[in-house]
């Protein structure tokens, strides 16, 4: 039996791995003390991957395996996220 795809909690849309090219952005971002979640708060570096919804709007970062979803948590994303 195949397990249900994940979901954005805001916007219904599924959710894939984000590349490792925006995860490696990201973390820079927080190492600069740059990046902050829906609800402003600054984001420590220590996620290891993400999650990013099908629009490419929200990315939810995974902490010590595991995805935090929690209103409010995820990165907001622009299109200079996604720039080759």
């Amino acid at each position: 039996m195949q397990s249900p795809p994940l979901i954005c909690p805001v916007s219904q849309l599924p959710l894939a791995p984000a590349p490792p090219r925006l995860v490696a952005r990201l973390q820079g971002l927080a190492r600069q003390r740059a990046l902050r979640n829906e609800d402003a708060r600054l984001i420590p570096e220590d996620f290891t991957a993400a999650w990013i919804s099908a629009d490419r709007q929200r990315a939810w970062l995974v902490r010590s395996g595991f995805g935090d979803f929690r209103p409010g948590e995820a990165v907001l994303l622009v299109p200079e996220d996604f720039a080759e």
